[in-house]
């Protein structure tokens, strides 16, 4: 599944997210290992690095859902 941003943090956020919504726990937990190495600050403060790019409540804690699906510890 390829978004055409691998550069960009982002894409492993949306595919980590999606893959532990769908329980598909290995390759959510992959994504998730390979965007921490791109954007470790995710992982001391996901709320901040979501609401950069997701202004929705609603949105965003359902994208904080699959992450924490692929193994993301939150702080909520």
């Amino acid at each position: 599944m390829s978004f055409g941003m691998e550069h960009f943090y982002w894409s492993g956020i949306d595919r980590a997210a999606v893959l532990g919504q769908l329980g598909l726990w290995n390759a959510a937990q992959y994504e998730l290992d390979r965007t921490l190495k791109q954007c470790p600050e995710l992982r001391s403060n996901p709320d901040i690095t979501l609401r950069a790019y997701i202004p929705r409540i609603d949105a965003r804690e359902a994208v904080l859902e699959g992450l924490e699906k692929a193994g993301l510890k939150s702080m909520h």
